[in-house]
């Protein structure tokens, strides 16, 4: 987070909030620091929420390739090494 020699500029204490602002500033960067945080946590929340899909998706296309059109695939380490092998490149 902040590093804790930061001193907020204050525009009534003029070099840094000596409180004669009555705390308003530090309230004001609290409530930012705060509101960045919620913010990191939610955008975190929705990049494994899409992610999640994107493997789920995946998954089933690679189920829908081995089974081609069975109720079963008869699953071999081959396509899974193919497909390691071509995302590395």
């Amino acid at each position: 987070m902040l590093e804790s020699s930061f001193v907020p500029h204050c525009m009534q204490c003029k070099d840094g909030c000596q409180g004669s602002c009555g705390g308003s500033c530090s309230a004001l960067l609290s409530g930012v620091a705060q509101l960045l945080v919620q913010a990191k946590r939610a955008s975190a929340r929705s990049v494994n929420a899409v992610m999640t899909v994107a493997y789920w998706e995946i998954g089933r296309r690679i189920v829908e390739h081995e089974q081609r059109g069975k109720a079963r695939a008869a699953y071999g380490e081959a396509l899974i090494d193919t497909l390691a092998r071509d995302l590395a490149a």
